[in-house]
Parts: C-alpha cells; structure tokens; sequence
C-alpha cells in the first residue's frame, strides 16, 4: 500500500511537531519511513518561509505561536524560599545593586576582577607588607596580621553556614505548618476531607497514611513537647 500523503498531516510549526492521524495498519515499513521523510522535508521547508534574523550564531527563524498546548514532563518549579536577609532587605527597601565584574585599574592599566577567585589571587599577590600599631597583640600565638585574616576569614565561612542552616530549618517549620493547617482545614468538614479537592490525604487513626506528609509528624511531635 503506498504512503500516506503528506497532505493527510497537520504541522504545528511552533512546536516542530508533525501530526498524522491515519494509522500504520497495512503500511510497510518501507513505506512509512518514506512517508516520514517527506513530511520532515515538509516541515523543514515551511522554516525556510518564516521571518529570520542573523546574529553571530548564524541565520535564526521566528517561531510562531505553537498550535497545540503540549504538557510538561515534570511540574512548574515551585517559588524559592526567601532567606532572612531577603525578607529583611524588602521590609526595609534596599535596593539590589548589580556588581560590576571587572574595573579598570590605572596602576596596573588594565582591567582587573573586583571578586571571586582571580581578586583574591590578586589581592594575595599585591598584599606582601602590612603596617601594624605598637599595640597590635595577634589573635593567637606565634601569629601575624595575614594569620588574623584568615582566622577572620574562617569564622566568615562558618557563620554563614550556620545562617543557611537557619535559613532550611525555617522554611522546614514553614512547610510543616502549612501541611498542619491543611490537614486541620479538612477535619472541619462533614466529610472529613473525603471529597475535598486539592486536600493532603492524612490518616486520623492509629494507621500510618502513605501520602501523609512526613514533615507534619515533625511539627505534631514538637508540639508535644511544648
């Protein structure tokens, strides 16, 4: 039998996407693959037709608006928690400054990195002499001030690991108080949350609920002990 046309196909330029609905029952094989390529040349040669533009990766198409709402293989990524200096730093209004990556330095004449790993190499280099008061004491013995930065350097790193900490503890104590009021919302109704859509499955008895949120079994066992 010979191949299917390829005016029996719908092309979702947009999406890139060919749509044959006449079934390969008593096509061969030989004949479907010619019946693919043909409508592959089709789709190829309907790009060649769209508005284009040339920039330094070559010759680019403007796709239209796809045809067909196709769905997602995984879900929409959910919100990112804000941390505590974000939260603090919209209460307050301060702006974000963006931080130029390199400058231009007139001693050196040249541009030269104001962070990450090349200023740092930098700054090393450049600091090999450092003046200090007749009082200076080092903050342990036998040290010196480049010894007092990196101890300073040190409790740096450790104290913004313990924010981030804090930070995943809270939004650990915010997901399960969220979990908390949904599963309290459905003891409220006379259906015990059976038919309630968009509600989280939580066992009430002595079972143990395999869709029941583990974090909530956190929060409840905290309660307690308050």
């Amino acid at each position: 039998m010979a191949a299917a046309v390829v005016g029996d196909s719908e092309f979702d330029v947009g999406n890139l996407l060919i749509l044959n609905r006449v079934q390969p029952d008593g096509y061969t094989e030989e004949a479907l693959k010619k019946s693919a390529q043909a409508e592959a040349q089709e789709l190829v040669a309907k790009l060649f037709d769209l508005p284009t533009e040339i920039n330094d990766d070559g010759v680019l198409a403007s796709l239209p608006d796809p045809t067909y709402q196709l769905p997602r293989e995984k879900p929409p990524p959910s919100d990112k928690a804000i941390t505590k200096w974000e939260e603090f730093r919209r209460e307050k209004g301060i702006k974000k400054r963006k931080k130029e990556g390199r400058v231009w330095d007139e001693e050196k004449q040249e541009h030269v990195a104001t962070y990450g790993s090349k200023r740092r190499q930098l700054d090393r280099k450049m600091d090999w002499l450092r003046e200090v008061p007749d009082n200076y004491t080092p903050k342990e013995d036998g040290g010196d001030a480049f010894l007092d930065d990196q101890i300073d350097r040190r409790e740096r790193v450790k104290k913004q690991k313990s924010r981030e900490v804090s930070n995943q503890r809270r939004n650990r104590d915010n997901s399960a108080i969220a979990s908390l009021d949904a599963a309290s919302s459905k003891l409220t109704t006379a259906s015990m949350g059976k038919f309630d859509s968009n509600s989280v499955k939580v066992n009430i008895g002595k079972g143990k609920s395999k869709n029941a949120p583990k974090k909530s079994k956190v929060a409840m066992r905290n309660r307690k002990r308050k």
